[in-house]
């Protein structure tokens, strides 16, 4: 059996919010135990999760008129369902080499890899996937 507070030290401790202070000063009968009132209300936002994140280093590209196509190799990609990959995957180019329009840009997911295809701004030949790096 627990062992019961010391009712003296409670209500030194917690001053008129313990139990005791109420039940002695009030009397059981005046406490309203069957209507609780809700005192504040606040909105508590969710911390998201926090999944790993894994840099992509090795891939290779193709240049075509209009688009750039880089081909990501990540093994069983395609069998994992898209909601529940649990991994964030970060492909780090700080710059292409010229504009694309992202909004006409699409992405397939296969069994062993994934391919980006990024709509060209302009028909030209990049020759290289990154802008120079300027000093």
């Amino acid at each position: 059996m627990a062992e019961e507070p010391d009712k003296v030290s409670d209500s030194l401790e917690k001053g008129n919010k313990s139990y005791y202070y109420w039940s002695q000063n009030l009397g059981h009968d005046q406490i309203n135990l069957q209507n609780p009132q809700l005192l504040n209300k606040e909105v508590v936002q969710e911390k998201p999760v926090l999944r790993p994140q894994v840099n992509i280093e090795k891939y290779a590209w193709l240049e075509e008129k209009s688009v750039v196509k880089i081909y990501i190799e990540l093994p069983d990609i395609g069998t994992h369902d898209k909601e529940k990959i649990g991994t964030d995957y970060h492909l780090g180019l700080p710059k292409l080499y010229d504009k694309i329009r992202p909004q006409e840009s699409k992405h397939r997911v296969l069994a062993q890899k994934v391919i980006l295809t990024l709509q060209k701004n302009r028909e030209k030949t990049w020759g290289v996937l990154r802008a120079p790096v300027r000093a």
